[in-house]
């Protein structure tokens, strides 16, 4: 028996191992990626880069050593290094660190670049011969010397902006790029190496885009100057993270809101691209019913993650001028994926996913694709006999269209590489039912789903429920293991208690069933759906989940009357309204709530939006500022649960509260959790309010979340078991 063996199952769900960053080497034949525990110890964030062979099982083995935070790997486009970032040699400063091999780090130690910069992110050129990284302006003496002698008041305004440098590797020269007082988000190269695409805010304040936008500026990199800018164009909205990409054909593609002007919008895809010796930009595809969340370019050709509905999907965007298509498509998660063109034609398609009760792994795929003698473009998909066809019309006088058959790849036509969760995939190897619920929306516009998944094949009863709400707003659930929408590992610690751990007696299981409701305002089904939360916090969301917990019932699955709410972030703003709302307003016969688990949510919108690190987008959902005039202030009140208990706070109609949330939360400040246990104090109202030091928006130190998950074990055993 191993040592993870012997762990108890919460510290095995803790110490899960989540795969990120993946990067396919030039050939397509390795894959490099980073693996962090789930939980890591206060003050020291690790992370470990693992390299694998593709399609070929267990081949993967670790690059670093795993005693730093070594991350952001990316091969150089000739194929002969790859880099990193890490901060092993300062703690608080990253550099980037180069091999010449992908041989574990004892054998071959890293070049480190970048000088005194700490830096964010970086990008090889595409002849590899260059890299451009940004990095935040650095302390100057004088502000060093006021922070040691505590004279260092703080000026709002007074921005410490992220920069572009450019580091030749042969002269391990160090220039910097661009020299005004503005925040550069984001860059990409051209094709041929000569220029550097600029994404541009005007401060780095969280949000600040909304409403000052993107400016796209081009730098000529072998004949520039810090001002010898080129103003491509204006965005009105933000370039979304691990977006922006320089295709072959000189278009520039990007993500960001469908309406770029709100925070609260689905994702379409953008590009720019030259008319009449101009840069203009426009809509490209999705957001309407579907929402992209990432861009990946390979040999010319564009590729996004789509999430539609309950599926994670992998698109090809763009072949040569027009063109979509479906490669993959599964009812999961993919936490992180990359794609690679080969030089002997076709990509390779590499995927880290899960499942509800499967752990995060590493799987690959191989496409194969030519170009046959009459011009027409092909792409044949390998796998089980299943073939996708572009086809195309080269005609120099006719305008070139594409279609791509949407026949997506079965998901066992992947082929799973690593098992880096293999112990805690056996100790959850549970028998499950799992389905999805349908309705229409109360007011009989929308389609809305849930997840039901029970700890039995075929449950046969009514069950004890957890009604598990996802965080975002916008997001969604899925079938996915460890994911924000997972509430940090909430449902697979349900459905274990259904299994008596080491050294219980039988008859200690409980079977918990979960229900996890999409509400309107989330994402993957396109910018009506999302538009929902624009002003609509304690609205159709609230009743979305009514309506689904209702449509459980009917159905059988659910007890009515062993009901526990809980969430995180969103979910967390939800669990309250439900715990101050529905057992007031529910009729006689009607289910009611014997508990709620309230994780980092707010209880007053209107404060949140004022002390939030995120003030555009608290403001939206409420539909405004505080002060704007013309604001309905009703949307307001409606949501914010601490405002119930003016009329209605008693422990007859509030049921018994957990409250979770880290001390140094900036996106809703712990004030908000402490203002409702002290009103469920004052009207006897059963409260247990645990917080966090040290722990922001997300709690991810080890022993926290162990104390978190065990709390909310007992908490839904107190209150579901008979």
């Amino acid at each position: 028996m191993t040592l993870l063996q012997k762990k108890p199952l919460i510290e095995k769900l803790v110490d899960s191992l989540v795969i990120d960053e993946i990067s396919i080497s030039p050939s397509g034949t390795k894959i490099i990626y980073t693996v962090k525990s789930f939980g890591h110890s206060p003050g020291h964030r690790v992370s470990s880069l693992w390299v694998a062979l593709t399609g070929d099982p267990g081949s993967y083995y670790q690059l670093t050593s795993g005693q730093h935070h070594d991350f952001f790997p990316r091969w150089s486009p000739d194929g002969r290094s790859l880099a990193f970032l890490s901060n092993r040699d300062v703690c608080e400063s990253y550099h980037i660190y180069i091999l010449e091999e992908p041989f574990p780090v004892s054998k071959s130690q890293p070049r480190k670049f970048g000088g005194t910069h700490n830096i964010s992110e970086f990008y090889w050129s595409p002849n590899s011969k260059s890299i451009a990284f940004l990095s935040a302006d650095e302390k100057h003496r004088a502000e060093d010397c006021a922070e040691k002698s505590r004279d260092d008041a703080e000026v709002f305004g007074d921005w410490k902006f992220t920069r572009p440098y450019l580091l030749n590797l042969k002269s391990c020269e160090i220039k910097r790029l661009y020299d005004k007082d503005v925040q550069t988000e984001t860059l990409a190269w051209s094709p041929d190496a000569s220029q550097l695409l600029l994404g541009i805010y005007k401060t780095p304040e969280l949000g600040s885009t909304y409403q000052s936008g993107t400016q796209f500026e081009i730098i000529p990199i072998y004949k520039h100057s810090t001002t010898s800018l080129h103003f491509v164009s204006h965005f009105p909205g933000p370039i979304l993270s691990k977006s922006l990409v320089w295709a072959n054909d000189n278009r520039i593609f990007f993500t960001s809101g469908a309406n770029p002007e709100f925070v609260n919008s689905s994702r379409a895809v953008y590009h720019l691209y030259q008319q009449r010796g101009a840069w203009a930009w426009s809509r490209y595809s999705h957001g309407e019913i579907d929402c992209v969340a990432e861009l990946r370019s390979a040999n010319g050709l564009v590729f996004g993650k789509v999430q539609s509905g309950l599926s994670d999907e992998i698109h090809i965007l763009s072949v040569l001028n027009q063109a979509e298509g479906v490669i993959y498509s599964a009812e999961e998660e993919i936490s992180a994926w990359d794609v690679r063109a080969l030089a002997e034609g076709g990509y390779v398609l590499a995927l880290a996913k899960s499942k509800t009760l499967d752990p995060q792994e590493l799987f690959t795929v191989q496409l194969d694709s030519y170009i046959d003698d009459t011009n027409d473009i092909y792409s044949i998909v390998r796998a089980n006999d299943i073939a996708v066809t572009i086809n195309g019309n080269t005609d120099d006088n006719a305008r070139e269209t594409y279609s791509l058959t949407n026949i997506p790849l079965p998901v066992n036509s992947l082929t799973q590489i690593s098992y880096h969760n293999q112990d805690l995939s056996n100790s959850l190897n549970l028998k499950i039912h799992s389905q999805v619920i349908r309705c229409k929306s109360q007011d009989n516009t929308t389609d809305l789903d849930a997840l039901f998944i029970a700890p039995f094949e075929s449950p046969s009863r009514k069950l004890p429920t957890c009604i598990f709400i996802h965080g975002g707003p916008y997001d969604r659930v899925t079938f996915s293991f460890n994911s924000n929408s997972s509430y940090m590992l909430w449902e697979a610690l349900i459905l274990s208690l259904s299994q008596p751990q080491t050294g219980d007696s039988p008859n200690t299981s409980h079977h918990f069933a979960i229900l996890a409701p999409n509400y309107r305002g989330g994402s993957s089904r396109g910018e009506s759906f999302a538009a929902h939360a624009r002003g609509g916090v304690g609205t159709v969301d609230y009743d979305d989940v009514i309506s689904l917990v209702d449509e459980g019932i009917k159905r059988g699955l659910l007890d009515p009357e062993r009901i526990v709410v809980g969430g995180w972030s969103q979910g967390g703003i939800l669990s309250y309204l439900l715990a101050t709302r529905r057992n007031l307003e529910a009729k006689v016969d009607d289910w009611k709530i014997r508990g709620a688990i309230c994780g980092a949510g707010a209880t007053d919108l209107d404060m949140l939006a004022l002390t939030s690190d995120h003030p555009y987008f608290e403001a939206e959902l409420v539909g405004g500022w505080p002060w704007d005039s013309k604001r309905d202030n009703s949307i307001a009140e409606n949501a914010s649960a601490i405002k119930r208990f003016r009329a209605h706070g008693t422990s007859e109609t509030v049921p018994s509260v957990l409250i979770l949330h880290g001390q140094e939360d900036k996106r809703i400040p712990v004030g908000q959790a402490i203002g409702f246990q002290r009103a469920c104090q004052a009207c006897g109202v059963p409260c247990e309010m645990v917080t966090y030091p040290r722990e922001p928006h997300l709690i991810r130190e080890r022993a926290h979340l162990i104390d978190l998950l065990e709390r909310v074990a007992k908490f839904c055993i107190m209150h579901l078991s008979n």
